[in-house]
């Protein structure tokens, strides 16, 4: 498992510069299949531009939400199936 997360990091850093490391969405966003969808909340007001702009390219399969992700995911229970990941801070 540590070297399948190191690989992520090289891939990240591809100049050999150590700048970038993957964090919990991005490595969730990774091992998504096809026809799954992730929805992402972020409490911390500067990190929300940062979580957007990263998953800018995604489509509809991750939406970034500015807010509390335990009272966002309450909303949307029971979904058919899910994962619920809460990163503390």
């Amino acid at each position: 498992m540590l070297t399948d997360y190191v690989d992520e990091v090289k891939a990240l850093n591809a100049d050999g510069e150590l700048r970038f490391y993957p964090g919990s969405s991005y490595l969730t966003y990774r091992l998504m299949r096809e026809q799954d969808r992730m929805r992402l909340y972020e409490l911390h007001n500067k990190k929300i531009d940062v979580l957007s702009h990263n998953f800018r390219d995604t489509g509809r399969r991750t939406m970034v939400y500015d807010g509390d992700g335990f009272e966002g995911t309450k909303g949307i229970l029971p979904p058919p199936r899910a994962l619920v990941l809460i990163d503390p801070s």
